[in-house]
């Protein structure tokens, strides 16, 4: 019932000129009420692909398979109300879903509810990477906007997953390094902050971690992470400052062939 009101009032108000954001947010809100409608079908009838996941609450709280149907349902909700309301902030909640799916969809993949750490960092890694590659093509089709929260919601997954994942070896600690200073030289190529953000805090985990097996043993290590710290943020601002021009250098650097591969402005 609240969504259909939240629907109605949200297309009236569509249609009127000077009023398209207002509608948009509240198309939104009744795509967000997908999952509590879908949960309450399940509830009702008992369809549960992994048995009953508990009260809705968990569904942010509890990794679970169950909750599959709830993130297909609001992704199909998202594209069906995309089709009659073009306003970008609908792909919150599909995209908001395919990251819940990333860790949801584990013990659906591998046939069981009880699964290690390690499985689950895995699997959110790769969906993350491939939200990430969706959201370039829809990037490609000057439609930016709309591939915004997959950017970040991809980003966060990809990031996460391989930042939590366990490495006993300083080679897999560089390979990581080099991937988050890829992300970096990314945001410039796609124009896109979320992999600055992601990047340069990849780079501080691993600088981090430098710094502490090199100097653990030193009193005065905390002063040296300070300055490591202060550093970061001054280059920080530097970069702020130099933008542009950094930006510029980068592309420059970067062959002709492959600016027809960088997305543009709508």
């Amino acid at each position: 019932m609240y969504a259909s009101i939240f629907l109605a009032i949200g297309n009236y108000f569509w249609n009127k000129s000077n009023f398209k954001i207002l509608g948009g947010l509240l198309v939104t809100v009744a795509v967000c009420m997908t999952p509590l409608i879908i949960y309450g079908v399940q509830k009702q009838f008992g369809w549960w692909p992994q048995g009953d996941p508990g009260s809705y609450k968990g569904y942010h709280l509890w990794v679970k398979g169950s909750w599959f149907y709830l993130e297909i349902g609001t992704i199909l909700a998202s594209a069906l109300a995309l089709t009659r309301f073009k306003f970008p902030f609908i792909t919150m909640p599909a995209y908001f879903s395919l990251w819940y799916m990333t860790m949801d969809l584990t013990p659906l993949l591998f046939g069981k509810n009880d699964f290690t750490w390690e499985e689950r960092k895995m699997v959110s890694m790769i969906f993350g990477l491939a939200i990430l590659i969706f959201s370039y093509f829809i990037d490609l089709k000057k439609a930016r906007s709309f591939a915004y929260w997959g950017y970040i919601f991809g980003g966060i997954a990809f990031w996460g997953g391989l930042t939590s994942m366990s490495s006993d070896n300083e080679l897999s600690k560089f390979i990581y390094l080099s991937i988050n200073i890829f992300l970096i030289l990314t945001s410039v190529f796609l124009n896109r902050r979320i992999f600055l953000i992601l990047g340069s805090i990849g780079c501080s985990v691993y600088l981090a971690h430098l710094f502490e097996k090199v100097f653990n043993d030193y009193f005065s290590f905390p002063i040296i992470i300070s300055i490591v710290g202060l550093a970061i943020i001054l280059l920080g601002v530097k970069y702020q400052k130099n933008e542009k021009k950094i930006k510029n250098f980068i592309l420059k650097s970067i062959p002709r062939s492959f600016h027809k591969l960088r997305p543009t402005d709508n």
